[in-house]
């Protein structure tokens, strides 16, 4: 597998996030660490777009979303997402993935 999909939600967008919870597998296990990252050694994923700058993060499994997130509510402003858009991560490399928007839904007017 060489990408996923995942489908946003209104609270996807409100809160700035998505969960990787049925992806975890698509992931290296080094890089799901728990509630804190300090009390874990995990390996950092690299992930970019090109509206985004590199990020470096591991995932919190006991939320299953990417530690940090801060640059999800520039993403998905800049790509008008809404609920039922998608997400997809690509795996270009080992630990590199690129995230990009798949619109779902018919843009928005005003």
């Amino acid at each position: 597998m060489r990408q996923i999909e995942i489908e946003l939600t209104e609270g996807n967008i409100k809160h700035h996030h998505f969960y990787l919870g049925q992806h975890l597998q698509f992931f290296p296990s080094q890089s799901i660490g728990g509630s804190c990252r300090s009390a874990d050694m995990t390996l950092l994923l690299q992930l970019g777009s090109s509206e985004v700058q590199q990020i470096h993060t591991d995932i919190d499994g006991s939320n299953n979303v990417f530690r940090q997130h801060s640059w999800m509510a520039d993403f998905f402003s800049e790509h008008r997402l809404q609920a039922r858009d998608r997400i997809v991560i690509k795996r270009l490399a080992s630990g590199q993935y690129q995230v990009l928007a798949r619109k779902m839904t018919p843009p928005s007017r005003g």
